[in-house]
C-alpha cells in the first residue's frame, strides 16, 4: 500500500472519528451545568451547589440558564457552544469549544455566568429596561441614603452597576414613564462638584442641582452598554 493511500486512511478514520465524537446539544448543556455547578461548589462549601442554584433561582430559572440560553452551533467535526446570557447588548457570544467528546469553556466563563444568575435573582436588579446605552435596575433601592452610600450601593451590585452620571440620571428622568418605578423625589447622579458635593435631580419638576453628599436622596442604579 502506498504512503498516500496509508496517509488518505489515517485521515479519513480521523475525520470519522471527529464527527462521530462531536459533542451533542444535550452534551454542551450538560457541560454547562457541570462549570457552573463546579463554579458554585467553590463558592459553597456546604451542600450541593446545583441544588442551592434551585434553591435560590427556583428550577424554571435554572432550567431557562441550560434550555433557553444556552445554544449549539454545529460544524460536523467541531461544534461551539454559544450564548447572549452574558452579554449586555444580547448578542450572542461564543462560550465553549466541543470536539473529541469534550467541551472546553473560555477561562472567565464560570465567574461571568454566577454574575448574571446572581443579578437574575436581585430584587434591584430585576427585570431592567434599556434606553439608549444605559441598562436601567428595575427598582430604587429601597432606603434613601447619603451620595457615598448610594455609590458603594450600585456597585455593590456587581459586573458594572454603577450611580447614572448627570446626563445620563437626565435621561432616566426624559424617560420615567416608560422605566417605570420612579418616585417624586429626589435622585444622586454621579457627578462631583469638589469633594464635598454632587449633583442630583429632581424627578416631579426635572430640575438639576448641586448640594452636600451628606443629604439622603432616592437612588436608582445603571449600567452601560
Amino acid at each position: 500500500m502506498k504512503q498516500s493511500q496509508i496517509t488518505f486512511i489515517v485521515i479519513s478514520l480521523f475525520v470519522i472519528v471527529l464527527m462521530l465524537t462531536n459533542p451533542s446539544t444535550a452534551e454542551h448543556k450538560e457541560a454547562v451545568k457541570e462549570k457552573v455547578s463546579a463554579a458554585f461548589e467553590n463558592n459553597n462549601s456546604d451542600g450541593n451547589a446545583f441544588q442551592k442554584l434551585g434553591e435560590q433561582l427556583g428550577q424554571t430559572i435554572g432550567m431557562a440558564l441550560i434550555d433557553k440560553m444556552i445554544k449549539r452551533e454545529n460544524y460536523l467535526l467541531f461544534s461551539l457552544t454559544k450564548s447572549k446570557f452574558l452579554d449586555n447588548d444580547e448578542k450572542e457570544k461564543v462560550v465553549g469549544f466541543g470536539i473529541l467528546g469534550k467541551v472546553y469553556f473560555s477561562e472567565n466563563f464560570s465567574n461571568n455566568i454566577i454574575d448574571k444568575i446572581g443579578e437574575s435573582n436581585n430584587t434591584i436588579i430585576g427585570n431592567t429596561i434599556k434606553i439608549e446605552n444605559i441598562e436601567v435596575a428595575e427598582k430604587d433601592f429601597p432606603n434613601s441614603m447619603n451620595w457615598e452610600d448610594a455609590k458603594k450601593a450600585c456597585e455593590n451590585l456587581g459586573s458594572g452597576w454603577r450611580l447614572p452620571s448627570k446626563e445620563e440620571l437626565n435621561t432616566l428622568y426624559l424617560n420615567k414613564d416608560k422605566i417605570g418605578g420612579f418616585a417624586d423625589e429626589y435622585y444622586w447622579c454621579s457627578t462631583e462638584y469638589g469633594g464635598n458635593s454632587a449633583c442630583f435631580q429632581n424627578f416631579y419638576s426635572g430640575f438639576q442641582d448641586v448640594t452636600n453628599k451628606d443629604g439622603t436622596f432616592y437612588v436608582r442604579a445603571i449600567r452601560a452598554f
